[in-house]
């Protein structure tokens, strides 16, 4: 139904070659649909016991579309559909104590990521993104590019004998280009998945409208976080290209040919905090409750990260030891100006693993709970 709704302008509906509704997506799918579809295969164990629900309730025959049921539900109905699918419709091979489409979800959390459901949760966002993409690109591409320009050219000059990093004498926009980068991974990807993802799930009603085919829960929340980290690292890649017209025109002298080491880890990286975004959308009640975790956990994180300056405080330097920002900011700076990156790069990887290790599952428990009510 979201598709439609996002994909198309107006929508067509044939019966037995013959047009029987025509119109806007949305006044189409309300008189021909109803709120939500359910799609259930014909031929599973739990077909006998969804058809004598239907026939109680008096909804009549379920619609077939290439062997599976299509079934037109208000909310309501929907409720009382989930309520009674977790005993008298569940099939047999599924676990007890589980609704049917969870069944075994625990040990497949992180298989998950590399099913086709997952990739097509990806798929169909970049379709949507493509669709709208003058008005979702711009803003958060040019949004580092600015900053960057902004401290670096525009601070920098104040700063002509550039700063102290690791004992030896850097220009301030050798120093800050690095750290643009890793802000842009962070903030990108912490964004996506939590005002993008929220919008998706509360207000377009995307992952209900997915929920209801074979993708499962798991498939959402890895889709999302896939979907955040290979948009993160588009964008990024445009800051890396802006990056080298600069050296071109000799603002900078980085060490460029580590930029293909810098792509991989800014994906796998903006697969962490993604997880991060993510735990926050299945917590904050109301799209108005962003602000909290926002200016209490991502923006402090942003600034105890030394992307703009070196954190010589010791208080800030030893909390920044548990800052994946941090140990990326670090990582991408040792490589691009020729230092020792091994440490910061080392204890990235231990808090991306760990982040992932923990948060993913954590989503999809807080998620469940949110969005399926178990």
């Amino acid at each position: 139904m979201d598709e439609a709704e996002r994909l198309s302008d107006v929508l067509t509906v044939l019966a037995q070659g013959k047009v029987v509704a025509h119109g806007t997506p949305k006044s189409v799918m309300g008189d021909m649909l109803g709120e939500h579809v359910v799609v259930l295969e014909a031929d599973s164990a739990a077909a006998p016991a969804v058809a004598a629900w239907l026939t109680a309730r008096g909804l009549g025959e379920p619609l077939t579309v290439l062997g599976a049921w299509h079934l037109p539900l208000s909310a309501e109905q929907l409720a009382h559909f989930a309520r009674a699918s977790r005993a008298p419709l569940r099939g047999p091979a599924a676990e007890p104590g589980r609704p049917l489409p969870q069944a075994g979800a625990a040990v497949r959390w992180l298989t998950a990521a590399l099913e086709w459901q997952s990739r097509a949760v990806v798929g169909r966002h970049l379709r949507v993104y493509l669709k709208n993409w003058h008005t979702s690109f711009l803003p958060p591409v040019l949004e580092p590019i600015t900053l960057l320009l902004a401290f670096g050219l525009g601070l920098g000059a104040y700063m002509s004998s550039g700063i102290d990093w690791n004992g030896r004498p850097v220009g301030y926009m050798n120093f800050v280009a690095p750290g643009m980068l890793a802000y842009a991974t962070f903030m990108t990807a912490i964004f996506q998945s939590l005002f993008g993802a929220f919008i998706r799930m509360r207000f377009q009603r995307t992952w209900e409208g997915q929920l209801t085919t074979q993708i499962e829960l798991r498939h959402v929340v890895w889709g999302e976080i896939l979907w955040a980290g290979l948009l993160t690292t588009s964008y990024v890649a445009i800051v890396a290209l802006v990056l080298s017209g600069c050296q071109a025109l000799g603002l900078l002298q980085l060490q460029l040919a580590y930029l293909a080491v810098v792509i991989p880890i800014v994906f796998v990286s903006a697969c962490a905090f993604a997880a991060l975004g993510l735990c926050f959308t299945a917590l904050v009640p109301t799209i108005d409750h962003m602000n909290l975790p926002i200016f209490l956990v991502v923006l402090p994180l942003g600034f105890v990260s030394a992307t703009y300056f070196p954190l010589g405080h010791p208080v800030l330097a030893a909390i920044s030891l548990a800052n994946p920002l941090y140990h990326l900011a670090e990582g991408i700076r040792g490589l691009l100006l020729g230092a020792n990156a091994a440490y910061h790069l080392g204890g990235l990887a231990g808090l991306v693993v760990l982040m992932l290790g923990v948060l993913v599952p954590l989503d999809m428990r807080l998620l469940r709970k949110r969005v399926l009510g178990d």
